[in-house]
């Protein structure tokens, strides 16, 4: 009954949407065209704009499951859809974004980090897409993200997907992988509305309230779930809602609206997958959909506007903090110019002298890894020596001739070498990932910052506004798996005996053996472990090499884009006088209509907020 409200209602969505739906549309298609006239050879800026105005066409409103990990967000997403399609455990699981829109079977598809085009998983059974997408986001199928999928998108026919609703699972924030979280971060610009979802125990950590702060700009709506409450009695159910509700009335502004539901979503998958009522009931998850119903009938539209329009302001705003610092530098007095050139001349060899300081400190953490890296192989050469002649003494004990025992020695060895081997790859690989991507991550910040500051300089020397730095929207370093792609050596020597082996006595046979084998043994931990360093080596390289190409590039970026115009104003302006009037006066032309554009914006969305409000 309750997925049946949330279809029907959904449909009055488009016979609610407020008055003139078509004016926002009408905005951004302008923007997009004075964006293309101003700059052909930049199209950044307008294909943002433009994926917006496909979003809109399609009312496409992205609700994402947002959280720390562990907080039951694809257990509630599956109660949502009605079956076991995302997978859930008592580790971290979700790695990877996914994003749930409706369709008439079940399919998904892939997208890649890097340049490979997407996979496109046909149609088929709703099990083997599960299993399929089950590889694919999680720790366990594609641990530290090997395949480099960078989202998944599933189709699947169930009625809350209905009416252009696009559900988002998301990387849960502060588990045991950094990746995790950058993923969750690198998807919030795509979410319109989200469900936050908080546990009984605790209801609200510090780490959930920085990362509530990250959020809430980027989205219309916010609704917060209060799960796991099976774990709780009556009493403190109501504890724990009333606390959690004083916390984010005191860490959110005044005005905020703060929508809270308490239910147990595991409860409520298993009710609804057994046909319960009275359980499905007792879980609390009616009211979240029957409220999700209403909020789709009644302002899905609005949020959906809302979210666009805030986008392409952002958009809007800085296409025109560009077209300002050009302006600027254009119009102001020769003289005025050149000294403010040479004061940014100045302000950049501080941010070369900057750069180089993050570059050291990236060689120096570099350098630290590598060490760390041998550190841990050495360690690995000597337990492997121990483990494989350990594993090798029981042929000896039980075997009296030594070149049959030697044999059966290396028949041990064989099967014993890669379940050792692939045992310790989490040991040494994967831990040693984890703390490589630490400390990139730790970098990503003070990099961030340096490009930012380039234009914030830029600004205040030329007296224009600055575009405010927004946190969830930084670079996140996508890194390069830690893992090792070959298969374990396990080529033992040709079988030990022969004739003459009988005509020396036992003792001195059996050493020889046992000579032989600890030299064979040698060698096989050389050739594994070394098989190991050096994909490991490799990864290392490569995480090092795109966090200093993405930095080197940005930082470039930026201030090219900023000296260029200086440049360009100054050729103009002491050869090309008659020249740089005309491109002042196009780029004034186009500050005028852009201004328009963000009038009618700003006007759009206030009457948009008016007539929300009245509802």
């Amino acid at each position: 009954m309750s997925e049946m409200r949330l279809a029907s209602r959904a449909a009055l969505a488009s016979a609610e949407s407020g008055t003139n739906p078509d004016g926002l549309a009408s905005l951004i298609a302008r923007l997009i065209g004075e964006l293309d006239e101003l700059w052909p050879d930049r199209p950044g800026h307008s294909e943002q704009v433009r994926e917006l105005g496909a979003r809109l066409a399609e009312e496409r409103l992205q609700i994402a499951v947002l959280g720390q990990f562990k907080r039951g967000k694809s257990t509630l997403l599956n109660a949502l859809l009605g079956q076991k399609v995302l997978p859930y455990g008592v580790v971290p699981l979700t790695a990877i974004p996914t994003f749930i829109r409706w369709g008439p079977a079940a399919s998904l598809r892939i997208s890649y980090l890097d340049n490979r085009p997407p996979t496109q998983m046909l149609a088929g059974e709703t099990a083997t897409v599960c299993a399929e997408l089950h590889r694919l986001v999680t720790e366990e199928g594609n641990p530290h993200n090997r395949e480099k999928v960078a989202r998944v998108d599933v189709n699947l026919p169930a009625p809350i997907l209905g009416h252009g609703v696009v559900l988002i699972d998301t990387p849960g924030i502060g588990s045991t992988y950094q990746h995790n979280t950058d993923a969750a971060l690198r998807v919030l610009p795509e979410c319109d509305a989200a469900l936050f979802v908080l546990s009984a125990d605790p209801p609200v950590t510090a780490v959930e309230l920085e990362y509530l702060d990250r959020v809430r700009p980027h989205v219309a709506r916010l609704f917060f779930i209060l799960n796991k409450i099976d774990y709780l009695d009556e009493a403190e159910r109501e504890v724990a809602a009333d606390f959690l509700r004083r916390t984010l009335r005191e860490h959110m502004p005044g005005d905020a609206d703060i929508e809270l539901f308490s239910l147990s979503a595991r409860q409520a998958l298993d009710a609804k997958q057994a046909g319960d009522a009275a359980r499905l009931a007792a879980s609390g998850l009616a009211r979240v959909e029957d409220f999700l119903a209403q909020f789709l009938a009644r302002e899905k539209t609005a949020a959906l506007r809302h979210a666009i329009a805030a986008k392409a302001a952002a958009s809007l705003g800085a296409a025109r903090m560009d077209i300002a610092l050009a302006v600027r530098a254009l119009e102001m007095p020769i003289e005025d110019l050149e000294t403010r050139a040479g004061q940014f001349g100045e302000a950049l060899r501080e941010v070369g002298r900057q750069r180089r300081a993050v570059q050291d400190l990236v060689a120096g953490d570099r350098r630290r890894a590598l060490a760390d890296l041998e550190a841990r192989v050495e360690t690995l050469r000597g337990n492997a020596r121990a483990a494989l002649l350990a594993v090798c003494e029981p042929a000896f004990e039980r075997i009296a001739d030594p070149e049959a025992a030697e044999n059966a020695a290396k028949a041990l060895l064989a099967e014993a070498i890669p379940g050792f081997f692939g045992a310790r790859l989490d040991e040494v690989s994967h831990a040693f990932a984890r703390d490589v991507e630490e400390s990139l991550a730790q970098h990503v910040g003070a990099a961030q910052a340096l490009i930012d500051s380039v234009r914030q300089k830029a600004a205040s020397l030329f007296d224009i506004p600055a575009l405010p730095v927004g946190g969830a929207d930084v670079f996140v370093l996508a890194r390069e798996p830690f893992w090792v792609t070959q298969k374990w050596d396990q080529t033992i020597g040709a079988l030990a005996g022969g004739a003459l082996q009988k005509l020396i006595p036992r003792g001195p046979r059996a050493a020889r053996a046992r000579k032989r084998l600890a030299s064979e043994i040698e060698e096989l931990v050389q050739r594994n472990v070394e098989n190991l360093r050096w994909a490991t080596v490799q990864n290392l390289e490569n995480a090092f090499r795109r966090f200093s190409g993405w930095f080197e590039a940005r930082l470039t970026e930026a201030i090219a884009a900023t000296q260029g115009a200086i440049d360009a104003a100054l050729r103009q302006r002491r050869s090309h006088e008659e020249q740089a009037q005309h491109e002042l006066s196009r780029l004034r032309r186009a500050a005028e209509r852009l201004a328009a554009v963000q009038r009618d914006l700003t006007h759009l969305q206030k009457r948009d907020s008016s007539i929300s409000s009245t509802r």
